[in-house]
């Protein structure tokens, strides 16, 4: 019966406390709507030029975060490709053949003459790899 009974009130505190929650979430719920419209409703008396501007940014972040979701994706790729292959490589310049952006960060790297003897190439694969992950 002692065991019973601490289940029982285990039970009816958990009870509670999702209680407790769905009242926090019935009183925050409306509020962020009401800001969500408030914040469309601001637009409305903004010029059409601040208009324009948000149309822009809002499209041109959505192209920023599909190209990096893409590039990520494509690291991936390229990490998983080099893992069937031989690990001694150096495993930026493969990638670098297939990613621009990578490409012209070694191509500047070997321009101030920072080239491949003072990287770490075991702490590239490292990162690299975290970043494609």
């Amino acid at each position: 019966a002692h065991l019973f009974q601490d289940v029982l009130v285990r039970v009816n505190f958990g009870i509670e406390v999702l209680a407790v929650l769905m009242i926090a979430l019935v009183a925050l719920v409306p509020f962020y709507q009401v800001i969500m419209i408030g914040t469309r409703f601001l637009l409305v008396f903004s010029g059409p030029d601040a208009v324009l501007n948000n149309i822009y940014m809002t499209q041109r972040m959505k192209v920023l975060r599909e190209r990096a979701l893409a590039e990520k994706n494509k690291i991936g790729d390229l990490l998983d490709t080099d893992a069937t292959e031989d690990a001694s490589e150096d495993l930026a310049a493969a990638l670098a053949k297939g990613l621009p952006t990578l490409d012209e960060a070694l191509r500047r790297f070997a321009e101030q003459g920072k080239g491949r003897e003072t990287v770490d190439l075991f702490e590239q694969r490292r990162q690299l790899t975290r970043l494609g992950r």
